[in-house]
């Protein structure tokens, strides 16, 4: 495969090349395939700001030349260096080079290019993408899930955690338990090694794409079940819902009605690294809770020295000091999906139908859900407030841009220099096969997906903050480059209010509502409202139609 980049030009088919100062940058619209090998091939169309054509220096001219460095005697036919043992050599060295360019032409003209106008011809490989939740969605592994009634509503415990109920109906009932025989890749702190959590990364098989499991762990769960009508003779069928990041299982609660007025029970697990941090919580498990309870930091300066009291949930989970664990933070949660989803059908405490499973994700637990959803094949698939492109989708974040500018320049690395720059494209680099953008297209194709995103109202309330819509430098980062390779076409609103079909993918945008809205109507009750409905239709209705109610908060 190769990039022919004839001209600066944009469009969702091809590359995109601009010019950043002195610097051409080439900026794919579709993520390369895994594991393959593609050749770049630059052409005089492309022009600098004062229409000058691209050409290429002496260096590279000798590398496009049809002419040999070296003659059939051995002799060099250019001169480099005074010394002729050391002339013969470099010449050697770059005719090297020479024949591999002409091949790469070769190939660049058999596809059409004319060969008088190619400027500079390149090579290069892609990593593996995909290999390692592959590996996971074979194993296939199965927890074993145990719940009990807490005997109390979620309109009840989120009274008692003095938030307003006053909404609620107390249609929920809530079930606490655990998920056990979970396999788990990544570090677990010890006396030896009490860092493990932040430091530690996949330990791969020499054998296969899957990870050693370094232990098998009982992680908390909360599940909400429907009071009201009566549980369907297979049992209730499931919604797995997945918070976002520095958050926990208990946003379950913010929902649960949501999910209990379709008849739908839901179960949420922590993320990676995430839990109750408060270990007055009714709901605090102790010795189960994914944080493990470390506790590094003092929570009220974030500084590094410990203050006895539980780190914040997901504090340690985005680690720009070990990227590779960072990255396995995101793989972990595939496997945790699959255990969770082989569970349902056996659960204790709670008759489930594991063959009827929606997804809802928010956020955080929509990015780390795509290697698993990439192998699912659900009833149904809400992803509220998703991103792909990770790096730069955190670099141009208003929430998380400036703490990850304000860390590296603790380390001497400043937004603006090549140093920052080439740390962005390394962590990408590291990320990436945990990366929404490479799983979306085969996402999209397995189950049908309904995508809330927070576009704002141009004037008041602004688009989303925390995951942008989308990155100008970076047309892979953000929400709408997963809209565009997903296929979601927008929800029509030609006849809304009402119950609109919908056919594949679909994206619905809020002029109203913030990042959090889908469980916090802070910004915007309506808005919180109209996704939760929208959300409860999508899934009833196994994705193929979504009840629209109130079009003032809508695009």
């Amino acid at each position: 495969m190769f990039i022919f980049l004839r001209s600066i030009q944009r469009s969702h088919q091809q590359q995109v090349a601009t010019m950043n100062g002195k610097k051409l940058v080439i900026l794919p619209l579709t993520p390369l395939k895994g594991d393959s090998h593609y050749m770049v091939v630059l052409t005089d169309g492309i022009k600098n700001d004062i229409g000058q054509s691209l050409y290429a220096d002496t260096t590279t001219q000798m590398l496009n030349s049809k002419n040999p460095l070296i003659d059939d005697k051995g002799n060099p036919t250019v001169y480099f260096h005074p010394d002729p043992v050391a002339n013969t050599e470099t010449a050697a060295k770059i005719e090297g080079l020479r024949q591999l360019t002409q091949m790469m032409f070769a190939q660049a003209v058999a596809g059409g290019i004319e060969r008088e106008n190619i400027v500079m011809a390149w090579s290069f490989s892609t990593q593996s993408i995909g290999n390692v939740a592959k590996a996971f969605a074979d194993a296939n592994a199965t927890g074993a899930l145990a719940l009990q009634a807490t005997g109390l509503t979620s309109s009840q415990m989120i009274g008692m955690a003095g938030e307003d109920n006053s909404s609620l109906q107390g249609i929920a009932d809530m079930y606490a338990g655990a998920l056990s025989n979970l396999p788990y890749y990544l570090g677990i702190p010890s006396t030896v090694n009490p860092t493990a959590p932040l430091t530690a990364s996949f330990e791969m098989n020499s054998s296969s794409w899957l990870p050693i499991v370094q232990d098998n762990r009982s992680i908390p769960v909360l599940m909400s079940v429907p009071n009201i009508g009566t549980a369907p003779a297979n049992g209730w069928p499931v919604v797995i819902f997945q918070h976002g990041i520095t958050q926990n299982r208990s946003n379950l609660l913010a929902i649960s009605e949501a999910f209990a007025s379709i008849g739908y029970a839901a179960v949420a697990i922590d993320l990676p690294l995430h839990g109750i941090d408060d270990n007055a919580s009714p709901l605090y498990m102790p010795g189960m809770e994914r944080t493990f309870d470390v506790d590094f930091i003092d929570n009220s300066t974030m500084l590094p020295v410990p203050d006895g009291k539980i780190d914040p949930s997901g504090f340690h989970y985005i680690n720009l000091a070990s990227l590779l664990t960072s990255r396995d933070n995101l793989r972990q949660s595939t496997s945790d999906f699959i255990a969770l989803k082989n569970a349902l059908s056996t659960a204790v405490g709670v008759k489930l139908d594991g063959s009827r499973v929606a997804f809802v994700g928010h956020s955080q637990g929509t990015i780390a859900s795509f290697g698993f959803l990439n192998h699912a094949n659900l009833e149904s698939v809400t992803l509220a407030m998703p991103g792909g492109g990770i790096a730069q989708l955190l670099n141009n974040s208003a929430t998380f841009g400036p703490i990850i500018e304000m860390g590296l320049a603790s380390k001497g690395i400043m937004k603006g220099t090549s140093a920052y720059d080439a740390f962005m494209l390394a962590t990408q680099t590291v990320i990436d096969d945990g990366d929404p953008i490479n799983y979306a297209i085969g996402a999209g194709e397995k189950q049908n997906i309904f995508i809330i995103g927070a576009k704002g109202d141009g004037a008041g309330t602004p688009s989303d903050l925390v995951i942008p819509n989308y990155v100008m430098t970076a047309p892979l980062s953000g929400t709408r480059p997963l809209v565009i390779h997903m296929q979601a076409s927008d929800l029509n609103l030609t006849n809304a209010p009402g119950l609109i079909p919908v056919q594949g993918n679909v994206v619905s945008c809020f002029t109203q509502g913030d990042h959090s809205s889908i469980l916090d109507p802070t910004a915007s009750p309506a808005a919180t409202v109209e996704m939760q409905k929208q959300t409860a239709s999508f899934i009833v209705t196994k994705g193929n139609f979504i009840q629209v109610t109130d079009t003032t908060v809508l695009q």
